[in-house]
């Protein structure tokens, strides 16, 4: 009999997800979960935010029209080690790297709402990602043993502003921060009219040009279980991402909507891609 291993097949993994987040009781657990985050203490910290332009390395930047968010327990030395070469655009560090996610991401097993919200009430905290008042991915938790996962959002390209971005973590008393968080935001390709649209948008406004996850049921219990982005998206991701660089209103459709509708609409097709291809 071979011993080799399966292929890891992301479809496969994806249906799994699915299948749990809408099992029977999942609003239970929901409840529970809230209840937990109650009785715990807040605190706020600003992610770094690094921006990779259009044209730049394909094979190691976040999808194009897209924020991908990585978090890691404190110390992890991935983390790390993709901060410093992000930070430096060293696309050989990032490959290697890519390539150590792989393996650690492939290893890992989908499991069920009830045993996810039950280590998340055992661990030392949770945290929300928001940018101004809105909450772009809720209890964020790394359990079962991952040290670090990723969580990619649709952006649109308009303006954003980096400390505007916050992480509110749900810590018990006296906890030590238990999360490091890296934002890297990477502008999707904008025709002349659509980038001078969004630039009128005002900067109060900015928080159109980003969308929350496309998640489970109302966006519940967010466990960054998530399949690690950069290099090792494979080819799950290449139909994302042709389909990404698509999207895009036809000049009628921007003059009718106004700068606030089409900064909204381009992030909500978007997000609908993201949903479509479990993101």
């Amino acid at each position: 009999m071979s011993t080799a291993r399966a292929a890891f097949n992301y479809k496969q993994v994806r249906a799994q997800i699915h299948r749990e987040l809408n099992v029977v009781g999942v609003s239970d657990q929901l409840m529970k979960l809230q209840a937990d985050r109650e009785s715990r203490l807040a605190r706020s910290f600003t992610p770094e935010v690094i921006l990779f332009e259009p044209g730049e390395e394909e094979g190691v930047a976040p999808l194009a029209g897209s924020v991908l968010m990585i978090a890691a327990r404190k110390g992890n030395a991935i983390f790390e080690g993709l901060r410093r070469a992000y930070r430096a655009r060293d696309v050989e560090a990032l490959s290697k790297l890519g390539a150590q996610l792989k393996l650690i991401v492939e290893k890992r097993r989908v499991v069920s709402v009830a045993r996810v919200v039950s280590q998340v009430k055992k661990a030392p905290a949770l945290f929300d990602l928001r940018y101004k008042t809105a909450t772009l991915a809720p209890n964020v938790c790394l359990v079962g043993g991952v040290e670090i996962g990723t969580i990619s959002l649709p952006y649109n390209g308009g303006h954003l502003v980096d400390s505007d971005f916050s992480i509110v973590e749900y810590h018990r008393t006296d906890a030590p921060r238990d999360y490091d968080v890296l934002l890297v935001k990477r502008p999707p390709r904008l025709s002349e009219l659509e980038r001078e649209v969004l630039q009128k948008l005002p900067a109060a406004e900015s928080g159109l040009n980003i969308g929350s996850i496309a998640a489970c049921p109302g966006f519940t219990v967010v466990i960054v279980i998530i399949f690690v982005a950069v290099t090792v998206a494979g080819k799950s991701c290449f139909g994302l991402r042709d389909r990404l660089a698509e999207v895009s209103l036809p000049p009628s459709t921007i003059a009718k909507l106004g700068p606030a509708a089409t900064a909204r609409q381009l992030v909500s097709m978007r997000r609908e891609l993201f949903a479509r291809y479990g993101a």
